[in-house]
């Protein structure tokens, strides 16, 4: 099992819809309809430098408790062997990786948007995901969107991991990044899936916001991670990170179907 420390991280969150397009006309039963799309977007960002600085740390000798050093040995001045052994301990005390649990929320969906949306027939939606990581080191992000009662809110990082790994997607859970996360090099950006591209159709997705028939949605959660891997930072890195140092995820909710005039009232 990875050793990991866990950090949490307080975030900003902007939600909000956007009538994109509107496509040619369809005549259903003497009735003036015609195909629309509307984008959702979840956009959230945190700055990380100062706690991803702390992660990136390792500790020195002058840094490790003090009952697990041999008696007499001196930090200042270690023999070859003193520093090999002094180097085991601290390998085995650093993580093999950090998760960082970069923030959770709920987001209402109770706006005109979302009534809108509710009317549409032949409704589809798809999603991408574009990444910002603004620090120096490679991170790998993940994420799920999830009823607002659903436990994957308030369980420990780890366990909420290992939904996230083991793909575990009921209760109308929506797995964002995958099972394998998207993966991010150090002042890098990205997207999910390739950028300019959108998920495949996702109904569970449509049920999780939108609801189906009577049972109208009035919010959804979400909760994202980062995870560091000990194999992709140096040590001194931790001496460069900046309190500027910030990571940024921006979701955009593509839905489309069929409206018609009645459906205008709403915007």
């Amino acid at each position: 099992m990875l050793r990991r420390l866990l950090i949490t991280f307080a975030a900003t969150v902007i939600f909000g819809g956007t009538l994109v397009s509107c496509g040619d006309s369809v005549e259903s039963g003497g009735a003036l309809s015609w195909k629309s799309a509307v984008d959702v977007p979840v956009n959230f960002s945190m700055k990380v430098g100062n706690n991803l600085g702390t992660a990136l740390l390792s500790p020195g000798c002058k840094d490790l408790p003090p009952d697990i050093l041999p008696p007499g040995l001196d930090c200042d001045s270690l023999s070859p062997e003193e520093e090999a052994f002094v180097q085991g301990l601290i390998d085995s005390l650093v993580p093999d990786s950090y998760l960082l649990d970069i923030g959770k929320g709920t987001v209402p969906t109770t706006s005109d948007v979302m009534d809108f949306l509710r009317k549409l027939t032949d409704r589809d939606i798809r999603y991408s995901v574009g990444v910002t990581n603004d620090t120096p080191v490679k991170l790998t992000f993940y994420g799920m969107l999830f009823p607002r009662n659903d436990s994957a809110a308030n369980i420990s990082v780890e366990a909420y991991y290992d939904i996230i790994k083991n793909d575990s997607v009921s209760d109308g859970r929506v797995s964002i990044f995958g099972k394998g996360g998207l993966s991010m090099d150090a002042y890098g950006t990205g997207c999910y899936p390739d950028c300019g591209e959108l998920s495949p159709r996702n109904d569970r997705l449509d049920t999780l916001v939108v609801g189906n028939g009577r049972n109208k949605k009035t919010s959804f959660s979400y909760r994202w991670l980062v995870m560091l891997e000990r194999s992709d930072y140096e040590t001194n890195l931790g001496d460069t990170a900046s309190t500027s140092d910030s990571v940024s995820i921006k979701l955009r909710m593509r839905f489309s179907g069929v409206n018609s005039m009645d459906s205008l009232f709403t915007l």
